[in-house]
């Protein structure tokens, strides 16, 4: 499937180069024909959708919303702080709930991930959420029938697009990915997600995310953080030449920034620095 072959996520030093040199050679071929891509494409559009929820969502309003979907669900969390403070909550409410994160001992991570395969084998046991960390984002064999993405990276996303439905359940239907914002004081935030997680709200608000295959989705995401990650450059280099000077000066040596796609970052930084 397309989603099981974006193996390789932006690093936190910003996309793989490997990955952009790709994109960049306008001269590579189509490995697969034509018709097959297009079959494809048409296969994964009725296994799994990306959805966005429109809502900022706390703790609570968050465990409300991933109770509302299907189960088996399983949610994706940013961190290993946030990944934790769910998965209590989630028991506290009294819902049934697995936790795996990198952050478990070896022993203790086969544990959960044998008790998840078990469960998904058993077609009346529905009602339960794995809560983890992007650790089950590839190398596990698991199928939710719905899953929940705290906003990250498009191939993140993508990647989790193939824990959900993975067999092409025909009792289940579309499953959908649900990518969310969370803004809670018990939650943590990780600062290397930002320029990539900006760009995935940007595809699902220029929509995209509704015309575009998994591959074209993330060759549209990677070009758009090769520009972001210019910007950011930039500025960089303007705060270094201009220590303690105003935004004004910085736009003299950075001007050339806003010809680039994404203008309005630098105009951000600009309105937080004056």
């Amino acid at each position: 499937m397309l989603s099981e072959n974006m193996g390789n996520h932006p690093t936190e030093e910003g996309p793989n180069p490997i990955l952009c040199r790709v994109l960049q050679d306008h001269h590579l071929s189509n490995l697969l024909p034509q018709a097959l891509r297009e079959d494809l494409a048409a296969g994964e559009s009725w296994r799994i959708r990306y959805k966005r929820k429109a809502d900022v969502l706390n703790v609570e309003t968050f465990l409300d919303f991933v109770r509302s979907l299907p189960g088996p669900r399983v949610v994706v969390l940013n961190t290993v702080q946030t990944a934790a403070v769910i998965a209590l909550a989630t028991r506290h409410a009294g819902d049934d709930v697995l936790h795996l994160s990198a952050s478990l001992a070896p022993r203790d991570r086969h544990k959960v991930i044998a008790a998840v395969k078990r469960r998904l084998a058993d077609p009346y046991d529905v009602n339960w959420t794995l809560v983890a960390t992007s650790c089950v984002e590839s190398g596990v064999d698991f199928s939710f029938r719905n899953a929940v993405r705290e906003l990250s990276a498009t191939t993140s996303a993508v990647q989790l697009g193939g824990r959900a439905n993975r067999h092409g359940n025909p009792e289940w239907g579309a499953s959908t990915v649900w990518v969310v914002f969370l803004a809670d004081s018990r939650l943590t935030n990780n600062p290397s997600i930002g320029p990539a997680a900006r760009v995935l709200d940007r595809l699902f608000r220029e929509g995209a995310v509704d015309t575009q295959n998994a591959s074209e989705l993330c060759t549209s995401a990677l070009r758009l953080e090769m520009s972001e990650a210019d910007i950011t450059a930039a500025v960089d280099r303007a705060l270094q030449r201009v220590e303690g000077g105003s935004a004004r000066s910085i736009v003299g040596l950075a001007g050339s920034v806003t010809t680039v796609t994404f203008p309005w970052t630098f105009l951000q930084f600009l309105s937080c620095s004056a």
